[in-house]
């Protein structure tokens, strides 16, 4: 096998790529850099563009080089723009920058003839597709690709284990993030047992971990499974999974009112995060703690990672809360005018460069433009911008939305009705 082949003649490339290969689909990043550099060395004398497909899949594997990956991806996929292969490799990169909608765009050009493509493919495209989904909170659409994917694939071959555990682990995933759905770490459990089949112990460990949190709820502490997961992740590079965990330990002690252990276990993650050097998992924990600096009245840290923040493109969700962020510290300052005005150059630019925001975006931005209004006293204005928040998928979005119709009502001096709101919205959240 490879692993016998790479140790008799450790010079021997392919050998290394093979196994470079089997690691990245296993999340065992460190071994597939140390692969993917051994191979490089023993194929010095590439052509130049086989060359550059090295280096960009070297670059990729690397979170130091992510910038560098996503450059050198698109920049194959403008040359090779037929490939499949690069415009996956692609997509995944923009999905962990943060860009699912750039993602989705490059899944969808046309000049790849997706159904012609292979199998192998054609599964990887439509994860993917139901990644994005999930993340843009379409969780319809999610299940549905995760759902065909499933019965695509061959059902007994453990050759496509792998796939079949990511697809039940995406299905697991969307049924706990729908509203009023009870626990089911069953499905979790399903996947892992594909993800053992594939040797892939890392996804097997992260799917049980899973389990373990879809049973005990907002219980905090060390389980088992968080501690064999720490340590897998610990061992296999991956700084992604170590930062998950500890963010959701984090926010159940910020849910628990917890705050001191909530801060705690956001700077260990971003300890973590700086010491991987991706910048993407950088800028997630930034804005955990730009939170906390807003929530505390730290206006100085705040104002140096929104600045941090805002260097993004103008398709990431980063600059949307870069700019949220600023518009609030505007508004502590009195500056309500200048507020606006920079939620309107936010929006104005994504749309500029074709990248309008999603719709759960754009259902909280009427509830942030909203609360500006009406503490403007501008109760009309206010109102009209409500309407684009009160019918969102997002049950939050929908409270903040009916408290500040309540509030309006104040302002009206209609008290009565006020009153009526305010019952409502205290019997939703006890729901």
């Amino acid at each position: 096998d490879a692993e016998a082949v790479a140790s008799a003649s450790p010079t021997f490339a392919p050998a290394h790529l093979l196994l470079a290969e089997m690691a990245i689909r296993q999340r065992r990043n460190r071994d597939a850099l140390a692969h993917t550099s051994l191979a490089q060395r023993g194929l010095m004398q590439l052509p130049a563009d086989a060359q550059r497909i090295l280096d960009a899949l070297s670059a990729g594997l690397d979170p130091r080089r992510q910038i560098e990956a996503r450059r050198a991806y698109a920049a194959l996929t403008g040359e090779f723009p037929s490939r499949p292969d690069f415009a996956l490799a692609l997509a995944r990169l923009q999905i962990s920058a943060g860009d699912p909608i750039s993602a989705h765009a490059r899944l969808h050009d046309a000049a790849i003839d997706w159904p012609r493509t292979s199998l192998q493919h054609r599964v990887r495209r439509q994860l993917q597709l139901a990644d994005i989904a999930g993340k843009q909170g379409d969780l319809p659409t999610a299940r549905t690709l995760a759902q065909r994917t499933l019965a695509e694939l061959p059902k007994q071959d453990p050759g496509w284990a792998a796939e079949r555990g990511s697809a039940r682990l995406l299905l697991a995933l969307i049924h706990h993030g729908e509203t009023g759905r009870a626990p089911s770490p069953s499905l979790f459990a399903l996947a892992a047992d594909e993800f053992r089949i594939a040797g892939d112990t890392m996804s097997m460990r992260y799917a049980h971990y899973l389990a373990d949190e879809a049973q005990r709820g907002e219980a905090s502490g060390e389980t088992p499974s968080m501690r064999a997961l720490l340590d897998e992740s610990r061992r296999a590079g991956h700084a992604m999974i170590e930062i998950e965990v500890l963010r959701r330990e984090a926010y159940k002690h910020y849910n628990a009112g917890s705050h001191v252990e909530y801060r705690r276990l956001l700077r260990d993650a971003l300890d973590v995060a700086n010491a991987s050097g991706d910048i993407a998992l950088q800028d997630k924990l930034e804005l955990d703690l730009l939170n906390q600096d807003a929530l505390m009245g730290n206006h100085a840290s705040a104002r140096a990672r929104i600045a941090r923040l805002s260097r993004g493109t103008h398709t990431d969700d980063r600059v949307y809360w870069a700019a949220e962020f600023d518009a609030i510290l505007q508004q502590r300052s009195g500056n309500s005018t200048a507020a606006l005005a920079g939620l309107r150059r936010m929006e104005e630019q994504r749309v500029a460069h074709g990248r309008p925001l999603s719709g759960s975006m754009a259902a909280r931005l009427s509830c942030v433009r909203g609360e500006l209004h009406l503490a403007r006293g501008e109760v009309a204005s206010a109102r009209r911008q409500l309407a684009g928040c009160r019918h969102s998928e997002q049950p939050y979005l929908r409270q903040w939305s009916h408290i500040q119709e309540a509030q309006a009502d104040l302002l009206d001096g209609d008290l009565a009705q006020a009153r009526v709101k305010l019952g409502q919205i205290e019997r939703t959240i006890d729901t």
